[in-house]
């Protein structure tokens, strides 16, 4: 048993870095919020009756943590979850604190992991 859970050693830091960034409420409404599909930073303020500035701040921390991405559509900024991991970790917070069933949301693209033997979440053989 012990050297299987060294297996996900590698994988157990990622995991801890991705909750810690979810660990902010304003963070976790907006990456709650993206589990549906692309939106822009007024659409959120919008939706989440939020300021622009703690928008505009989570943003930033989702950004530069690499669980969010901005990619420009019809010249509108719009952000999107990163990563089928982050789209995970979301699905399965927002689904067990807000009871919702979240199987309809958007393709979150597939991109590879550098944590993840193979990059698409497939570790040390194991499917995780």
């Amino acid at each position: 048993m012990v050297s299987d859970a060294r297996r996900f050693e590698p994988l157990s830091q990622h995991a801890a870095d991705l909750l810690q960034v979810l660990a902010d409420p304003d963070r976790l409404m907006i990456c709650c919020t993206l589990i549906s599909g692309a939106q822009s930073a007024e659409r959120l303020e919008n939706r989440l009756a939020m300021r622009k500035e703690e928008i505009l701040s989570a943003l930033n921390s989702l950004l530069a943590s690499d669980v969010v991405e901005q990619l420009s559509q019809d010249g509108q900024e719009l952000y999107q979850l990163a990563d089928i991991q982050a789209a995970e970790v979301v699905d399965a917070l927002c689904s067990a604190f807000l009871g919702e069933d979240f199987s309809n949301r958007a393709k979150i693209p597939f991109r590879p992991n550098k944590f993840l033997v193979g990059g698409f979440g497939k570790f040390g053989g194991a499917n995780i």
